[in-house]
């Protein structure tokens, strides 16, 4: 064998290395370019492929498409948020408001809402604060969100303040939206109320002024009429009567020289008082007029919370019509600094016209007896000056029965009657009183009751005894008396006929005669 050149040897096996090599990337491009072509397709599309999603990516949970993200945005919707207007703040224009003082309040109003407030009406409600100037509104055009308006409301203090340390004020704020809705709220505020205390003017005010000062009590007498009636009752036209009043002092300070006036006048309370003294011939006496002495009694000093009686004569007027007619009554009097004074009030008296009837018998009634059905002839008349209407008309009486007792009279005219015959059986003798009710309805619509009494006399009825004589007349069996008693009793001692004493009719006559005798033995004539 002949030895190869090394050097060839060599060139060989690289060139053999080289072979190998080339044939395994050729080999790994084949086998790895169908999948980094599908990669390829899969990340990065064409650009023919339109934007419409394919089948595979609606099967796949993935988020929604730009385009539908971004829908809201393209048309958006307005959101509205309501304003809310509200007071942030309020002070008066003084720090001491006393009872019946004038002054300010300034309001302050705040919108806390997200959109404007229009038509701004703020109302103030009278109470213990009364309105001024304005009438107690004003309006605002307008309060734009997280912006204040201040309103200034004239004021002034009620008396009725005093002895209230705080008094209130209602407020009601309505207003709309930019939509046209309607909003309303409503506010209570407080404000402090000074109380007055006794105060020398001066012109610089002292050092020494507590903080918090005690307010005094104003001494003030005040009279009142507790209670008050008649001696006559009910008042009808035409009736005199005596009008009694309770007047009592509320107050806590002495009434001097107490004048009691009654229908009212006209009376000077300034504290001074008139030329003439007390002018009450001014009041109202229609109705009512004073009778005996004038409507003006004097009854002197009356002490705080003591209590005086004072009557009044009085008489209505026949020409008043039945209603209720109030009567002013003044009471005038002087206080400890001689100022006058007067309080007046009213009260009422009730005027009636009740029917004026008489009850009685239209006819003499015959003879009642015991046992027997008799008639009582009952009428009633009518004695007033108009017509009235009556109701039920009932009669009852003790000891006997009644039938045919009861019956509607209705409307009987001035001078007018009506009649009942009632059936009276009595059950024993002697005197019966009749009692006779009528019912009606007075001009209150009260029930009422018209009741009368009648006196008769129920008589012993004696059946007499009836006895043929020989004659063939009737034999009637009269009452004996004692003295004939005696008189048979000595003929029967002598041995004569001591028998009773017939009377008898004559042989011709049929109908015997018939003497009924009263209970105490004397004959009655029948009718």
């Amino acid at each position: 064998m002949t030895n190869e050149n090394p050097n060839r040897t060599i060139k060989k096996n690289w060139a053999l290395l080289l072979f190998q090599v080339f044939i395994a990337a050729i080999f790994w491009l084949q086998t790895s370019m169908p999948s980094a072509r599908a990669a390829l397709n899969q990340v990065t599309p064409t650009d023919t492929e339109t934007p419409t999603p394919t089948p595979t990516q609606t099967d796949t949970p993935i988020p929604p498409t730009p385009t539908n993200t971004i829908t809201p945005t393209l048309s958006p919707q307005p959101v509205f948020t309501r304003p809310l207007v509200v007071i942030s703040w309020y002070a008066p224009s003084s720090d001491s408001i006393y009872p019946g003082d004038d002054f300010d309040l300034k309001v302050q109003l705040y919108n806390s809402g997200k959109s404007v407030a229009n038509n701004v009406v703020i109302s103030f409600k009278a109470g213990d604060f009364i309105a001024r100037q304005t009438g107690g509104v004003i309006a605002v055009k307008e309060v734009t969100p997280d912006n204040h308006e201040t309103v200034l409301q004239p004021l002034t203090a009620s008396q009725g303040l005093y002895g209230v340390s705080v008094g209130s004020l209602q407020i009601t704020i309505s207003y709309t939206d930019q939509s046209g809705t309607a909003y309303q709220e409503n506010f209570t505020i407080s404000i402090p109320i000074a109380q007055p205390r006794v105060r020398v003017p001066s012109a610089t005010p002292t050092s020494t002024a507590t903080p918090t000062p005690t307010p005094s009590s104003i001494k003030k007498a005040q009279l009142v009429v507790t209670r008050y009636s008649t001696d006559v009752t009910p008042l009808q036209p035409g009736v005199q009567f005596m009008l009694d009043m309770e007047i009592k002092n509320l107050g806590n300070a002495d009434a001097r020289t107490v004048t009691l006036v009654v229908g009212g006048g006209n009376f000077n309370s300034s504290g001074t008082p008139d030329a003439g003294g007390i002018a009450g011939g001014s009041g109202e006496f229609t109705n009512f007029a004073p009778l005996g002495a004038s409507n003006i009694q004097t009854l002197g000093d009356l002490a705080a919370g003591a209590v005086l009686h004072a009557t009044m004569p009085l008489i209505v007027n026949v020409t008043t019509n039945p209603a209720a007619y109030p009567m002013k009554v003044s009471l005038v009097y002087a206080d400890a600094k001689g100022n006058i004074l007067s309080d007046e009030q009213v009260i009422t008296l009730l005027v009636y016209s009740l029917p004026l009837v008489e009850v009685g018998f239209y006819r003499d009634p015959n003879p009642l007896y015991v046992s027997q059905t008799s008639i009582l002839p009952l009428q009633i008349t009518n004695l007033g000056r108009k017509s009235v209407l009556l109701g039920n008309m009932k009669v009852s009486a003790p000891n006997a029965d009644m039938t045919n007792n009861s019956m509607l009279v209705g409307a009987l005219d001035a001078g007018g009657y009506f009649t009942l015959d009632a059936n009276l059986t009595a059950q024993q003798s002697g005197p019966l009183e009749i009692s006779i009710v009528i019912d009606y309805t007075d001009d209150f619509n009260q029930q009422r009751q018209i009741n009368k009494t009648l006196n008769v006399e129920i008589q012993e009825f004696i059946q007499p005894t009836f006895e043929p004589d020989n004659g063939g007349g009737v034999v009637i069996e009269q009452p004996e008396t004692f003295l004939q008693k005696i008189w048979r009793f000595i003929l029967g001692l002598f041995g004569l006929d001591s028998g009773k004493q017939q009377t008898g009719a004559t042989p011709g006559e049929s109908k015997p005669i018939i003497e009924p005798v009263s209970p105490n033995g004397q004959p009655l004539k029948g009718p």
